[in-house]
């Protein structure tokens, strides 16, 4: 009775003297508030205020303490963060009370008479609990978690689980109002916030990735949608929250896709497109890959595996495979029979070397001798001009010969002494100097057979060109 006497004797000292009383009512454990009418609401709280002041201080010698000194600061902030104190009171008693103190680490309890033995056993489960539930993350995902934008949006998705950042574990701790509530917020962050490495990608796209506009996109996102993201061997790593990573890997493909860094090659079957490619396209391929350096075209030529291959866009190595095509569909072939006696010996010996050598350098063409029956030169033959009007053999050569080539030149071919009719063979020698066109070689040819007067062999030598310019 004393003490609340006193209580109402405290209570009346913050009214203005002479404006309002108060009386305790003792059979009802109430006091009243006496004052005039237009002051009741202001001194109503006034006096209900210092009433619980009152009431604390008294509670506070009636109450058990107890500080804790053995939890980490990522705990204290999660238990501050889970509201701690209103998890207890709910649990065990209204009058319980919890202060934390994160600057001198540590946590103080304090609880009416006979509750501190049921408290600390449950406070304990539930910083073990925190241990149990807490899930290892990323540094890029921690690191989106201490941003003030990414506290807010992992507090929308938690609803009612709090959840802090344990750098030196490098885990996201949680804590429910009830355990229950904690193992739904850990299956709800592993749904939440993921790590992608489905952008795969090769180093043809360094370029691209080293690019303004590239690093443009991607700050654009770091900002708007809260994600990471790195370069790892053969991906690109996005880590964040699930919509926005599904949003910025969307972006980052489709960027890619655009300007797609590619690769592409261009096979080289045979020795003849070898040949063109390697030593007669060289300046070709060169133009090629300057005039599409917009597309990053880059050409290299792979004389030991046969293969050309090429980088670039997309459009761009496209591009570069039509125009391959292209350069391989003007090598033209033409096949056809030569009936003049020791040509084929003629051709197998270093001056014949030396003069169809002479001939492919200067004409950009490519000749191969082979050896055929003659029905089947004759079959090879049907539908192109014969190079010569007669192959009959040395049997009907007895007589001059007449014929033309395909730049319509006349030449004459009769049997005789090399040396007093010279001027056969100045004619056909000046005429080589003069042009150096694929019949020069040919009357050439015959003219230095005739020199050797050699015996034809059985078969017919077939005399083939490739070139990629019109006889």
């Amino acid at each position: 009775m004393g003490s609340s006497s006193r209580s109402v004797a405290k209570a009346e000292k913050i009214l203005p003297k002479f404006t309002a009383q108060v009386k305790l009512l003792k059979e009802s454990h109430a006091v009243k508030l006496i004052c005039q009418k237009s002051n009741m609401s202001d001194f109503e709280e006034k006096l209900s205020d210092r009433l619980k002041a009152i009431k604390r201080e008294e509670l506070e010698k009636k109450l058990e303490k107890k500080t804790l000194t053995d939890i980490t600061s990522e705990k204290l902030q999660l238990l501050q963060n889970a509201r701690i104190e209103d998890i207890l009171k709910k649990e065990f008693h209204e009058d319980l009370q919890v202060r934390i103190d994160l600057s001198n680490k540590n946590l103080v309890i304090k609880t009416p008479k006979g509750h501190m033995k049921s408290v600390m056993p449950y406070l304990r489960e539930r910083l073990d609990e925190i241990d149990h539930n807490a899930i290892a993350m990323p540094p890029e995902i921690l690191d989106i978690l201490k941003t003030k934008v990414g506290k807010r949006k992992m507090t929308d998705e938690l609803q009612g689980c709090a959840f802090n950042v344990d750098e030196k574990s490098q885990k996201v701790i949680l804590l429910g109002c009830t355990p229950s509530e904690t193992m739904q917020g850990k299956e709800k962050t592993k749904n939440v916030l993921i790590s992608d490495r489905n952008l795969s990608v090769v180093d043809s796209d360094n370029n691209l990735m080293h690019s303004k506009n590239w690093d443009d996109l991607c700050k654009k996102m770091v900002k708007r949608l809260t994600i990471r993201h790195k370069r790892e061997l053969n991906c690109i790593a996005v880590f964040g929250f699930k919509q926005d990573v599904t949003e910025a890997v969307k972006k980052m493909r489709d960027y890619l896709n655009e300007k797609k860094a590619t690769e592409g090659q261009f096979r080289l079957d045979s020795a003849i497109h070898r040949k063109f490619f390697n030593d007669y396209y060289t300046d070709d391929i060169h133009a090629i890959e300057e005039g599409l350096t917009n597309y990053g075209v880059k050409i290299s030529l792979e004389e030991s595996e046969g293969l050309i291959k090429f980088s670039g866009t997309e459009e761009g190595v496209k591009d570069v495979e039509e125009k391959m095509y292209a350069l391989q569909d003007e090598i033209k072939e033409k096949r056809f029979a030569i009936s003049t006696p020791g040509m084929r010996n003629f051709l197998a010996q270093d001056e014949g070397k030396r003069l169809i050598e002479s001939v492919e350098r200067d004409c950009k063409c490519v000749i191969e001798i082979t050896t055929e029956t003659e029905e089947q030169a004759e079959d090879d033959e049907s539908g192109i001009e014969s190079f010569s009007s007669s192959s009959d053999g040395e049997e009907d050569l007895d007589e001059d010969a007449t014929f033309f080539t395909s730049e319509r030149k006349m030449i004459t071919w009769r049997t005789g002494n090399i040396e007093e009719e010279q001027v056969c063979c100045d004619a056909f020698n000046y005429q080589w100097k003069t042009d150096s066109g694929p019949w020069a070689a040919r009357a050439l040819a015959v003219c230095e057979t005739n020199k050797m007067a050699c015996q034809a062999g059985s078969n017919v030598p077939q005399y083939t060109t490739r070139s990629n310019r019109s006889f």
